[in-house]
């Protein structure tokens, strides 16, 4: 199971995609825009951010490039979804409509992926 933060400020894609999360086994946060998200980053630990390219008071791109300055989610897999016209730091990318199966396929991917040691290295000083 992962914890997965959702980003949709559409409240009816929100609950399907929720649903069938959860029915997958992930713990599912919502968060209406991306300040709400970012509260959710920095009271929970996120394995994987959903969030859409059409988000209210924050765009997705200001969300995205907050995350990444918040060390924790540096590297954090993000799916976007509505397109990604513009959006260089996505994992993944799905349009208005999508079938559940590549979806959850995706999203177990990505998690798998960052379940890997990352290859960070660090130079000694001498």
């Amino acid at each position: 199971m992962a914890s997965i933060l959702l980003v949709d400020n559409d409240m009816a894609t929100a609950a399907d995609i929720g649903d069938f999360l959860s029915e997958a086994g992930h713990e599912v946060h919502h968060a209406i825009n991306g300040i709400a998200g970012l509260q959710v980053l920095i009271a929970h630990p996120i394995s994987l951010i959903i969030v859409a390219r059409k988000a209210l008071r924050m765009s997705s791109v200001d969300f995205l490039q907050s995350l990444r300055q918040y060390a924790p989610y540096v590297e954090t897999p993000v799916v976007m979804i509505g397109g990604t016209s513009g959006m260089e730091d996505v994992d993944a990318s799905f349009g208005p409509s999508f079938s559940e199966e590549v979806f959850l396929a995706t999203v177990s991917r990505l998690l798998r992926r960052s379940a890997r040691p990352s290859r960070t290295y660090y130079a000694a000083a001498y």
